[in-house]
C-alpha cells in the first residue's frame, strides 16, 4: 500500500476524532476563566452539554432524521448542536467570569437554568 494514502487515512481518522470531541476543549478554558470554587459546576456543565449533544444527535439519527425533522437547514444535527451548545457555553463562561463571588447555590441554579435553555434551544434547532 502506498504510504501517501496511509498518511491521508491516518490524518482523516485523527481529524474525525478531533471533530467528534471538539466540545471538550471548553474544559481547559473553564479552568482558566471560572473561579476555583465553581470549577466543579462549570466542568459538570460542559460535560453535561457534551453528553446531551451526543444523546440528542443519536436520537435524531436513529429516527432517520440526520438533517432534522423539518429539513429547512442543510447541515447535520451534530453541526447544529455543536454551534448551539458552543454559544451557550461561551455565554455561561462570560457570566461566570463576571460572578466570581456568587454563592454556590446561586451558581448551581444558574448552571442548571442555562443548561436547560441550551438543551431546549438545541432541540428546536435540531428539529429544523
Amino acid at each position: 500500500m502506498n504510504t501517501h494514502f496511509m498518511i491521508q487515512d491516518t490524518l482523516a481518522q485523527i481529524t474525525f476524532y478531533i471533530y467528534e470531541w471538539i466540545d471538550l476543549l471548553w474544559i481547559p478554558l473553564v479552568l482558566l476563566v471560572v473561579h476555583k470554587r465553581h470549577w466543579v459546576f462549570a466542568v459538570g456543565f460542559v460535560l453535561a452539554c457534551a453528553l446531551m449533544l451526543r444523546l440528542q444527535t443519536d436520537f435524531m439519527i436513529s429516527m432517520g432524521y440526520e438533517t432534522g425533522i423539518v429539513p429547512w437547514l442543510q447541515s447535520g444535527v451534530f453541526d447544529r448542536g455543536i454551534i448551539v451548545y458552543s454559544i451557550f457555553t461561551s455565554f455561561y463562561l462570560l457570566l461566570s467570569a463576571f460572578s466570581p463571588g456568587s454563592f454556590a447555590s446561586v451558581f448551581l441554579g444558574a448552571t442548571i437554568s442555562i443548561f436547560m435553555a441550551a438543551m431546549m434551544v438545541s432541540s428546536i434547532v435540531m428539529i429544523l
